[in-house]
């Protein structure tokens, strides 16, 4: 909560167990931004929670995802192609804030952005990115890439992540966790990236750690061709 009010988070108002009305003393102080705070009784704050053991703090946010034209100046964009867990959706917009990714595009079938369970996995990376939602999310990677974006797809049968080397702006495609991308949005992608492993019994990694994997290659080895190279002026 205190990242979501240090980043500018839409939040209205709070609500607090009696248990932790403390929580007040350590928010961010100003004084052009006032909420409202409720404090309630930690049996009735119980029943509010979908949480068994939670910090006693809630907060009533307005949900803003930004429309997806908003996003084409970014320069690295993960789009989630009917990403369904939850707990993934989190987990990858936590790893887009920590790798500095842009924004994060969501297609049908993917988790809410605002499910609770989104938020929670997501460790305050949900007030780091913009979020974009689309009801077509082939369209809207066949316009990206038209208009300039190199759009890649995370799959087993891509190239190694170690020898990829992406190009900005660039769009990278995650599919969901049972049938990865479909079709529709293949036909729109560059190219296909892995993150290969060692023979075993495990057929693939859990999608938001392979894109940990990505993600790390794609803001290291980005080449911006209007750069010099290592010893030219």
């Amino acid at each position: 909560m205190r990242s979501a009010l240090a980043a500018g988070a839409p939040v209205q108002e709070l609500v607090l167990s009696s248990r932790s009305v403390a929580f007040t003393d350590t928010l961010p102080r100003d004084p052009e931004r006032l909420l409202d705070v409720y404090v309630v009784p930690d049996s009735i704050f119980a029943r509010m929670s979908d949480v068994e053991q939670s910090q006693g703090v809630l907060a009533v946010l307005d949900e803003a995802p930004v429309s997806w034209e908003a996003i084409r100046d970014a320069d690295r964009i993960v789009a989630l192609d009917a990403v369904q867990d939850p707990g993934n959706v989190g987990s990858i917009i936590r790893t887009a804030a920590w790798f500095g990714i842009d924004a994060v595009l969501s297609g049908p079938g993917t988790a809410d952005f605002f499910n609770p369970k989104v938020v929670r996995a997501s460790m305050g990376g949900l007030w780091a990115v913009q979020l974009a939602v689309v009801a077509d999310l082939p369209a809207a990677v066949d316009s990206l890439s038209k208009s300039g974006y190199l759009a890649y797809g995370a799959d087993a049968g891509g190239v190694p992540v170690n020898a990829w080397r992406p190009v900005l702006p660039s769009l990278v495609v995650l599919g969901s966790e049972a049938h990865g991308i479909s079709g529709n949005v293949l036909r729109s992608l560059r190219g296909l990236v892995a993150v290969p492993g060692q023979p075993g019994p495990v057929e693939a990694l859990n999608v938001s750690v392979a894109f940990g994997a990505i993600a790390h290659e794609w803001v290291g080895r980005h080449v911006d061709t209007q750069a010099p190279l290592p010893g030219q002026s």
